[in-house]
């Protein structure tokens, strides 16, 4: 066999064909009947888009159900499993930890071709973007330093090898996760009767802050957070912090300009 044909080989087997689709689900149908899927994977559709991922990636099936979580449309996947695809996808990879504490993570990614890159997260990086008060950094800080500075490290050196893909805890502070990086479970602790209520604590203020910017022509248009996708409402009330955040700098942001303007202008 030729070393052509062995390589139109191995490129028809990582794209799968329609051919592909009525066997992957039938597959998947007995998957999910199985039960030992995770969790949050409920439809053989799901499973199929999963392993259609994790196919892209030259990750095995089993492993992507595993391992892949799929939050709000995006593809999602621990940081030890990142880790693993750049060590089987670029020849020379290598990972240094340099110093892991509860307060303060340091590794050092080195690839062929391209210069040493040494990346931090401290206690303090994750306190400004509000993570410290999260269950999963509360109960395991150093694990998530690690996680954090890992994949924060491999987008900036090895992005081609992960595919720009993000942990579960990236995407959903609040998702609980293994020692791993590894999601329990892919969707936050709200059960479909409390989630209008607490959807409706969480926007608080915040629909009234937006029409008001909208209102002195700072923002253009929007729709009211109350029209959002339940899957939207449900990461909102996961990641209120930051949405209020988002809306205090904003209005700040508009009160120094008001006061610049205020100020008089010098004579001429």
């Amino acid at each position: 066999m030729s070393e052509n044909t062995t390589n139109e080989i191995a490129v028809r087997e990582n794209k799968p064909t329609a051919l592909d689709f009525p066997a992957m689900m039938k597959m998947a149908e007995t998957l999910v009947k199985s039960g030992f899927l995770p969790q949050a994977i409920k439809t053989p559709a799901q499973a199929v888009a999963i392993v259609m991922t994790g196919r892209e990636l030259g990750i095995p099936p089993m492993q992507a159900l595993r391992q892949i979580n799929v939050l709000m449309g995006k593809p999602t996947m621990s940081a030890e499993l990142m880790l693993g695809l750049a060590y089987k996808n670029i020849k020379g990879f290598k990972y240094e930890l340099i110093e892991t504490t509860a307060e303060r993570c340091v590794c050092k990614f080195t690839r062929p071709g391209h210069k040493p890159l040494t990346h931090t997260f401290t206690i303090e990086d994750a306190k400004s973007l509000g993570l410290a008060g999260k269950d999963n950094w509360k109960k395991q800080p150093g694990v998530m330093l690690r996680w954090r500075t890992i994949s924060a490290g491999l987008r900036l050196i090895a992005p081609d090898a992960i595919a720009g893909v993000y942990t579960p805890e990236e995407l959903m502070p609040d998702a609980p996760v293994t020692e791993e990086g590894t999601i329990i479970d892919a969707e936050p602790n709200i059960t479909a009767t409390s989630l209008d209520e607490k959807f409706a604590e969480a926007i608080k203020g915040i629909d009234a802050c937006l029409d008001y910017l909208i209102s002195i022509g700072w923002l253009k248009k929007t729709e009211k957070l109350s029209d959002l996708s339940t899957d939207h409402q449900r990461y909102i009330v996961a990641n209120v912090d930051k949405f209020k955040a988002a809306v205090c700098k904003w209005i700040e942001e508009i009160r120094a300009k008001d006061i610049k303007n205020e100020q008089p202008t010098t004579p001429v």
